[in-house]
């Protein structure tokens, strides 16, 4: 959401767990699940996009975080599994 001044749901706020809507309608699809089928979480989540095929893959959902009490930033991607 560059531009929107706008963060994506959840962004910043602590305990936070990932959430899945359909697209276009916006209706609730279920929260996503860890390899240990338990809602993957991350409590310092500052915000969230998909790949746009040079960093990540368009199917790929990058993640920047606050680690070590915000000290520290962290850069990831959550890929489905099979």
């Amino acid at each position: 959401m560059p531009g929107s001044g706008q963060r994506p749901a959840g962004a910043g706020v602590p305990k936070t767990s990932l959430s899945k809507y359909l697209k276009g309608t916006g209706s609730f699809r279920g929260t996503l699940l860890g390899r240990n089928n338990q809602p993957i979480r991350n409590d310092g989540l500052w915000g969230l996009r998909f790949g746009n095929g040079v960093t990540g893959s368009t199917r790929t959902l990058l993640f920047t975080a606050g680690i070590d009490a915000e000290d520290d930033g962290l850069f990831g991607e959550l890929r489905a599994g099979h």
